[in-house]
């Protein structure tokens, strides 16, 4: 099934703009617009010997994925050059321009019952669960519940000296 890591969509545009002024100097503007797939999510269970989140209940992925995830930044800059083949630079960054929130990630452990793997499963075939010594097993509540969000907006700011 698909890695934590798997994003099949991936899209991402940028625009730019440099505006020279007098003296040599420029002043530049970018606004970027990134999109990605949402994380797979896994149903996981817990191993006799290795402990919670070892034990894939259903193949990787078989609980959907988190929501896309899409961000606008932005960059302003100026730049100026010095004597001797110098050039300073000065700039400002703004990441996630409109403060998005979107998921990141979920709770993945559906159980922190000893249970065994569903071969070929599908989240219908949770209501069947039972841990190793046949009993039904204590569902995590917080299963599927948001762990992680979006990074929220935030600046940088930055000075370079190109030689």
């Amino acid at each position: 099934g698909p890695l934590p890591t798997d994003r099949p969509h991936n899209l991402k545009f940028l625009g730019t703009y440099a505006q020279p002024l007098p003296g040599g100097g420029k002043l530049d503007f970018g606004l970027t617009f990134s999109m990605y797939s949402g994380r797979p999510i896994n149903v996981l269970g817990t191993h006799p010997i290795y402990g919670n989140s070892y034990i894939f209940i259903l193949p990787r992925g078989a609980g959907g994925r988190t929501p896309m995830i899409t961000q606008f930044d932005a960059h302003v800059g100026y730049d100026q050059p010095l004597p001797k083949n110098l050039r300073l630079s000065v700039f400002v960054d703004v990441i996630n321009l409109f403060n998005q929130r979107e998921i990141a990630s979920v709770d993945d452990d559906y159980t922190y019952s000893l249970v065994a793997p569903i071969r070929n499963g599908d989240p219908q075939d949770l209501r069947r669960l039972r841990t190793i010594d046949n009993q039904v097993p204590v569902v995590n509540s917080n299963f599927g519940q948001p762990t992680a969000f979006q990074a929220p907006l935030y600046m940088r700011f930055g000075a370079r000296l190109a030689f």
